[in-house]
This record gives C-alpha cells, structure tokens and sequence, in this order.
C-alpha cells in the first residue's frame, strides 16, 4: 500500500524538475527567436610570421627567402623548376589565393567547403649541404560577418599553427608509406583545426578542411621520422613535384551547453522522482 504523505525531499525534488523545465523552456523559446545565421560574408588571409632553418656552416648554405607569402631556400634556380640540377635546385612552400573571401558566401551546415588558401609545397631535389627549413609559423586570420549586416565580437580572429617540417635525404631506405625518394613530411605541432564561437544565441563550429585530400592524420612511420610522436597530422610532399594542397572552411551549428546541462538536471530530477515513488 502507497502512503500518501509526500516525503519533503521529494517536494524539494519536484520543485527543482518545474524549475528546470521551465528554464528550458524559457532558453529553447528565447533561442527560438533569435536569428540563425545562414549566410555568411567572410576572408581569410595567410601569411608566413616565423621560420627556422638548418645551421648555416658558411661553406654551401645556399639563399634563404622569407616573405609573408614565400619560404624558399636552396640554389640559384627557380623553386618552380623542377628539371634544374640538384646543384642549383632550390624547394620553397609558397601560399597563394590569400586573401581568399566572398563570394561564394558561407552557408551554415552546408556539407560543401567554401576554397580558402593555396599552399604548394615545390619539393625538388636540392644539395644536401644547403640550408633547409625546420619549423615554421603561420597565421591564419578569419573574418565572418552575418550577410547583410551584423557584427560578430571574436571575428576577426587570427589562428596561430606551428609547422614541423623534415627535408628528408633523397636515397633509400625511406620510411614506411613513402611514395617517392623519399617524401618530405609537414606536420602541424601547435593549431586548432576546430573553432567554435557564439552569435545571438547560437553556438557554431567552424572547420578547417583538406580539399585536395592530401593533409590527415600521418603514420607512425612518418611521425617518427619527422621526430615527433605518433598520432601527428600534416602531410608528405612527393620528390620533384609541386605539391598543392588547397584548404576550406566548413560553418556549422552545436547544441548550446546551457541547454544540454537543464536538460540532463531535468532528466536527474524526473528519474529521482520516479525512483521516490517506487520505494
């Protein structure tokens, strides 16, 4: 037999569920009536801030270039000839289409990836005794606006990404997944490919995309011989190719926390009801 007396923990129980809910229903109405974004003006400019290279030992250093646009280092023949000799072959990673903008504009949860930077890697057989690059630092600024009108307070942002990068010897044995001899290997060390921000009560998550396929999570073989732990993401540039890797951007909403946390109270407090009217 129930008894009918409410015990005042369940009282005090109940009244944090119609609290809850009410709240959830107050956030869901409110988010409701904001905008969603669903179209969006936007520009993204990359450039080159920082780079390292081999020691220079003043015998064969070769020339070393850096630009915002341009890291190139190597002889004295142009980085786009890849039939020159490797005595005057020079290599250089080379960002174009920067900046990249509307139009096409930006459209939320849209599977297709608007085109943003082009980034080629122009890898040619160079001297082993030149001077090669070791790191790099590159910055990517964002700029979204809702089109039509509209400011959004984190935006502009500029993204920071260190790069590690092995100009590995050109004769085998290469390491393991190498296409040629033998792949120079980039990988992304420090950089978030994932962003999220807040607009008008609407959380949305922005991605840096490959177009091209060629950037993803490396090998063990070819983290190690890059000398950094397993599990890195870059990419491997073939020898005596220019290497294109294009990037896109990919705009999408998330569920907002606030919502999610008076869900889940409310559903603890639902089951604690239920569990008190069993006992």
């Amino acid at each position: 037999m129930f008894s009918v007396f409410t015990h005042p923990t369940e009282i005090k129980m109940r009244k944090t569920l119609i609290a809850a809910t009410l709240a959830i229903g107050t956030l869901i109405t409110t988010t409701a009536q904001a905008a969603l974004v669903t179209n969006w003006d936007w520009s993204v400019t990359s450039a080159w801030t920082g780079s390292t290279f081999t020691a220079a030992d003043g015998i064969n250093d070769g020339t070393i270039v850096t630009t915002a646009n341009e890291l190139s280092w190597g002889g004295t023949s142009a980085y786009t000839d890849t039939s020159a000799p490797f005595q005057t072959a020079r290599s250089a990673v080379v960002i174009t289409d920067s900046p990249a903008g509307s139009p096409p504009q930006m459209i939320t949860n849209s599977l297709t990836p608007v085109p943003t930077n082009t980034f080629t890697h122009y890898n040619n057989t160079i001297d082993f005794a030149f001077r090669t690059l070791v790191t790099a630092t590159l910055d990517t600024t964002l700029t979204l606006a809702p089109s039509g009108g509209g400011v959004i307070p984190p935006f502009p942002q500029t993204l920071h990404f260190a790069v590690h990068f092995i100009e590995t010897l050109n004769q085998t044995p290469c390491f393991a997944g190498s296409i040629t001899t033998c792949d120079d290997i980039f990988v992304i060390t420090l950089g978030d490919l994932t962003q999220h921000f807040t607009y008008q009560d609407f959380t949305y998550q922005i991605n840096i995309v490959s177009l091209l396929g060629g950037f993803l999570g490396l090998s063990d073989a070819a983290c190690a011989a890059a000398g950094v732990s397993s599990g890195c993401v870059g990419f491997q540039t073939q020898e005596g190719q220019a290497n294109v890797e294009r990037l896109g951007l990919l705009i999408s909403t998330v569920p907002e926390p606030g919502v999610l946390a008076l869900m889940g109270l409310g559903l603890l407090g639902l089951a604690a009801t239920r569990r008190r009217r069993t006992i």
